[in-house]
């Protein structure tokens, strides 16, 4: 309003000073009342001064996904954006973020010279439709589709309406004269030519009304499927920044997401057994975040984000007496087991069927009739302390369709030790393995493997690094080419009753047979019998050179050439009460 202070200045003080002047009393109260209405002016503008000065002002960011850390059962997710700020204090909202994060994740940083004062997250429940570009492009489509199917159906009408027409303007001549032939000849043949190309007509748009129809609840129906998977909330993160100067800055957006995973794949491919392997190390990763991942730096990691990141505490460790527990069951068998004193009973398989009586000299479990309790066993998980990172080196596009993309990780020509097993006892057939040392170097993780032999696909299989020896191993499938029987022989087989015992000898021999064209190495396995009870008694009798472990389990390393045959033995006898019955004695 004034151009300087000094003007201002001069113009109230003769506001001021009109109580001197010798002018009229309306004259003098038009001034006075110009006056309040001037000072109340400048006072609002002088309130409403500082708080122009002062305010916090909002600036609105929709970050980009840049980079995405993928684990096996989460994603650590860094969105970029850039704000301009002035100086003072300024509220930064980063819009369009995903609903599924994990709030207590999300952090935030940049590359300015500012002051990052506070980050807080609230729901959004506009922002998914309003700057989604999955949605906002199918219903782009969908509205040019229903425009086109708009028009289609306006030139139907218009057809419709012409037939309609001509049908009620069949009729030749007045209902007072008459008409002649020709004159009906030539409008039947003008009606039925017009007729025909209206039906010809109305045919084509009718199938272009169709194919519209049928686009549109295409579209719709994945659209539909898309929110079916994702949740119509979005996220806001909220910043207060405080900065001393004018500047453009560049935010880094990170946070934890369970709406994304990876899980390791392998592909195992031989020629022959003459070649090496090549074992492809893959991925199978997938999100459903409700936002696409379009050219992201992508990593794959084998860690854990939900394990805690707080070191662990050494509690103090207290022995305590270890009792005899004395089972009592319905039968009034009592078997002795252990107690270590805490509350914990070890080695019992039923433990909810029984209470438990402690005292200082012994322990009684009473079987509960009608009274059960049921207590629960955590699950345990043990993490390795080191993790595997694969980095992608290329851009990645990741949609979010909750479906698994595979990515090639790396790939590996190993030397694998090849040879063949068969339990004849189980299966006539006979496999060929495939063995790989120094895996340990490979970064394995758990997971299925995909078989293929001679360019033919096998089958699949399984790896367990936890659970592994020093050597994997793969079966690469059936050879028919190698025949193996397992028969009994009369000869070392007898059944004899001496006493109150009856004596059963088995003999069997299993003949390998190679067809192939060249030599082998083959692993066979077969089994005795173990007792586990005193009236019953293994015997062994030839055991044909095999090796046999504790359990019974017998194995022969067989070297055969090409088109050799070959036949190993063993025998055995089992001695048991004549007036007793073994089950499972004939296998």
């Amino acid at each position: 309003m004034f151009s300087d202070r000094s003007e201002q200045n001069r113009t109230l003080r003769f506001i001021a000073n009109l109580d001197y002047l010798t002018i009229s009393i309306p004259f003098k109260s038009y001034f006075y009342t110009l006056f309040i209405s001037m000072k109340t002016t400048l006072l609002l503008i002088s309130c409403s001064l500082p708080v122009v000065a002062f305010s916090q002002a909002n600036v609105d960011v929709t970050p980009n996904v840049k980079s995405a850390t993928l684990y096996q059962n989460g994603a650590l997710v860094t969105h970029e954006g850039d704000a301009n700020l002035d100086a003072g204090k300024t509220t930064v909202l980063f819009h369009g973020l995903p609903s599924g994060i994990d709030k207590q994740s999300i952090q935030l940083s940049s590359n300015g010279d500012i002051v990052i004062l506070s980050v807080t997250s609230h729901d959004d429940y506009l922002s998914i439709n309003r700057n989604n570009s999955k949605v906002k492009m199918w219903q782009d489509s969908i509205g040019s589709l229903t425009e086109d199917y708009q028009s289609v159906r306006n030139e139907i009408s218009i057809l419709e309406d012409a037939k309609k027409l001509l049908d009620n303007n069949r009729s030749v001549g007045g209902t007072s004269t008459g008409t002649t032939v020709l004159a009906v000849k030539s409008m039947y043949e003008y009606y039925i030519k017009q007729v025909n190309e209206i039906d010809d007509s109305l045919l084509l748009l009718h199938k272009r009304e169709n194919k519209y129809l049928s686009k549109i609840r295409k579209v719709s129906d994945e659209m539909a499927e898309w929110k079916s998977r994702t949740d119509t909330v979005a996220n806001d993160v909220e910043a207060t920044i405080s900065s001393d100067k004018r500047q453009k800055v560049s935010f880094h957006l990170s946070y934890l997401t369970y709406d994304a995973s990876w899980s390791p794949v392998y592909d195992l491919r031989a020629q022959d057994t003459k070649h090496s392997c090549q074992f492809s190390y893959k991925a199978n990763i997938s999100q459903h975040t409700g936002q696409d991942w379009n050219n992201i730096d992508l990593t794959l990691s084998s860690s854990n984000p939900e394990v805690s990141q707080t070191a662990p505490t050494l509690n103090p460790w207290y022995l305590s007496y270890a009792y005899t527990l004395a089972v009592t069951d319905a039968s009034g068998a009592a078997t002795g087991w252990n107690y270590n004193g805490n509350g914990n009973t070890l080695g019992i398989s039923n433990a909810s069927n029984y209470s438990v009586m402690k005292s200082t000299k012994n322990i009684d479990i009473q079987q509960k009739e009608n009274r059960y309790e049921t207590k629960g066993i955590g699950n345990t998980t043990t993490e390795n302390q080191l993790s595997v990172e694969f980095h992608i080196d290329v851009p990645y596009t990741l949609p979010s369709d909750d479906k698994p993309h595979t990515v090639e990780i790396k790939k590996y020509d190993l030397n694998a030790i090849y040879h063949y097993l068969t339990i004849p006892k189980l299966q006539k057939d006979v496999f060929l393995l495939a063995g790989i040392t120094q895996w340990e170097d490979l970064n394995i993780l758990a997971g299925e493997v995909n078989i293929y032999y001679d360019g033919a696909y096998v089958g699949k299989s399984s790896i367990t690094p936890e659970a592994t020896s020093d050597t994997l191993n793969f079966s690469l499938g059936m050879d028919k080419k190698i025949v193996v029987k397992r028969t009994r022989t009369k000869d070392f087989s007898s059944s004899k009753w001496i006493g109150s015992t009856r004596t059963q000898t088995f003999g069997w021999v299993i003949t390998l047979h190679n067809s192939q064209n060249d030599s082998l190495t083959m692993d066979v396995y077969d089994q005795i019998p173990k007792s586990t009870d005193k009236d019953i008694v293994v015997t062994e009798q030839d055991l044909g050179g095999a090796k046999e472990n504790a359990t019974g389990k017998l194995s022969w390393r067989v070297s055969m050439a090409a088109g050799e045959t070959k036949k190993l033995t063993f025998s055995y006898s089992v001695k048991y009460p004549k007036d007793r019955t073994l089950s499972n004695l004939w296998q």
